[in-house]
């Protein structure tokens, strides 16, 4: 688990460390084994307020976050009905494709230096609040050590997120 929601939040830098770890230690295993590593979450996406961390967060919100584990039902189906209300008007989330467009390329280069120079209040400010879980996607490539190609990307406004799918292929324990 990488934390992505609330702070502190560990660095991209700490990230792509830790997914190397990850993938050397794969790629170590003495076993014929196959292995698969996955990061998700969504591209840019601005999400409503919906950390305890976060002083604009409704009290509301932030009492479930912290107390309201026996709520979630209630929570969850007033959010879905805030959604489709949200979609029925036309108001659909921002989304930043030329963002996506330049994480994805670095990501598929294994290029992470110019994501460790962001700051999260940059990246927050480029690509929304709830692009801190690329986290997931940096560790995940860091771990496969090597180039990966864009499978898919769409924005999809109703979601509030760009959608992507980057893959890289098969790796052999003796393929360092």
């Amino acid at each position: 688990m990488i934390n992505c929601q609330g702070g502190p939040r560990p660095s991209y830098r700490r990230v792509a460390d830790f997914g190397r770890a990850v993938g050397d230690a794969i790629r170590s295993f003495p076993a014929d084994i196959n292995v698969i590593v996955m990061g998700s979450g969504g591209l840019s996406h601005f999400l409503p307020k919906m950390s305890a961390d976060d002083e604009g967060t409704p009290e509301e919100t932030r009492d479930y976050i912290i107390n309201g584990r026996e709520r979630s039902r209630e929570f969850n189906a007033e959010k879905e009905r805030v959604s489709k209300e949200r979609r029925s008007e036309g108001r659909t989330g921002t989304i930043s494709e030329e963002w996506d467009a330049w994480f994805l390329e670095m990501i598929t280069t294994n290029n992470f230096e110019p994501l460790h120079k962001c700051t999260d209040a940059e990246i927050e400010a480029a690509a929304g609040n709830g692009a801190h879980e690329l986290r997931s996607w940096v560790a995940a490539a860091a771990a496969w050590g090597r180039d990966i190609e864009v499978v898919g990307y769409e924005p999809v406004p109703t979601w509030i997120t760009g959608m992507g799918v980057v893959g890289g292929g098969i790796c052999a324990p003796q393929d360092k």
